[in-house]
């Protein structure tokens, strides 16, 4: 621990239950059919290939290259359209690499993340620093501010991971000043009442209780200067 903000491998490390895993998909499109050229989706290392002739069509290509995958056991693949494959993980989690070539034969993107709650991990860490003094927390800041984070989590998606119980959701959120507003529940604001509501937010109120300074004080603003 230290004077500084969680990252997401240390509060990954404190509550695992927000790592949730699925599978990925990305979206290659077939934007070119050109003789003699190799066109290549690659996943962990291994290619799955087909080479254009004369008689090749951007259809016949995305058709090859579906077989290709199909014909494997790592990822698999359907037509979603003339030009279009959606390519998914056989296994939650397996593929930790994925490109395509050439980069003007091929486009790639991933429209699913292996990582379900990634994006909003990374969203809730950043509002939670707002609560968080380093100054105040000292060595107890990254700590105090994953716990804050994991009840904020729990609060958005609606459901305690670990215990499965529903929390009162929050609907909405935008960051910066005044950044948390609700559509339903605790309507009054942020107070310990709403703190105090999930396991997560009662470690954060003990250990704020627990701190030597007030925080976001004068008194612990000249002390830290």
């Amino acid at each position: 621990m230290g004077q500084k903000y969680a990252d997401d491998d240390f509060f990954l490390s404190l509550y695992p239950a927000f790592l949730v895993t699925q599978r990925a998909q990305w979206r290659v499109t077939v934007l070119s059919a050109v003789n003699g050229t190799t066109y290549t989706i690659e996943a962990n290392g291994t290619d799955y290939s087909t080479t254009a002739d004369v008689q090749s069509t951007i259809p016949s290509i995305r058709s090859a290259l579906r077989s290709a995958i199909n014909a494997g056991t790592l990822i698999t693949a359907a037509s979603d359209g003339a030009a279009i494959l959606v390519v998914k993980e056989v296994v939650a989690g397996s593929v930790t690499a994925f490109a395509v070539s050439p980069e003007d034969g091929l486009s790639v993107e991933q429209i699913v993340n292996a990582d379900k709650y990634a994006a909003i991990r990374a969203a809730w860490l950043e509002v939670a620093k707002e609560w968080i003094d380093l100054c105040a927390w000292k060595g107890k800041a990254d700590a105090g501010h994953a716990a804050l984070t994991a009840h904020f989590l729990a609060k958005a998606l609606g459901t305690d991971p670990v215990s499965g119980l529903s929390t009162n959701k929050i609907n909405e959120m935008r960051l910066g000043p005044g950044m948390v507003r609700f559509n339903s529940g605790f309507a009054g604001g942020l107070d310990d009442n709403f703190f105090g509501s999930t396991d997560y937010g009662r470690t954060y109120l003990e250990m704020r209780a627990a701190l030597p300074l007030t925080p976001i004080t004068d008194v612990c603003t000249s002390l830290c200067a």
